[in-house]
């Protein structure tokens, strides 16, 4: 969805909050939390990175019981739901996987590589 505040590490740090959410509403206990954002994963243990305004929904939800795992890496996937994100108006949330990134993900899954071209 489309955030009032313009900052991508903002939108990073609210994708990690509303994530575990999401999980907790949906009685899952389990989540992995992918990010190519060195800073917001180590928000996770240094809670003094994440924007004031941030702090409190960010320790419920590192409160919820969850068992979270993370890691860091550039994934096709995620930047593609980014930039589709970006355009949203609204909360999204998929139980199926989107469309919009259908390729990337068979492609990931198949192991197959994806560059990254940059003039």
């Amino acid at each position: 969805a489309k955030l009032q505040h313009g900052s991508v590490l903002y939108t990073e740090f609210m994708g990690m909050i509303i994530a575990p959410e999401n999980t907790s509403i949906h009685c899952w206990n389990n989540i992995w939390l992918e990010s190519d954002c060195k800073v917001a994963l180590s928000a996770i243990t240094n809670m003094d990175i994440v924007p004031w305004t941030l702090r409190n929904r960010w320790s419920n939800c590192f409160s919820l019981g969850l068992n979270i795992s993370t890691s860091r890496e550039g994934n096709s996937c995620v930047d593609k739901l980014a930039n589709h994100g970006h355009r949203l108006l609204s909360l999204t949330w998929w139980d199926l996987l989107p469309i919009c990134v259908r390729s990337e993900f068979l492609k990931d899954k198949m192991r197959l590589p994806s560059y990254r071209f940059h003039k």
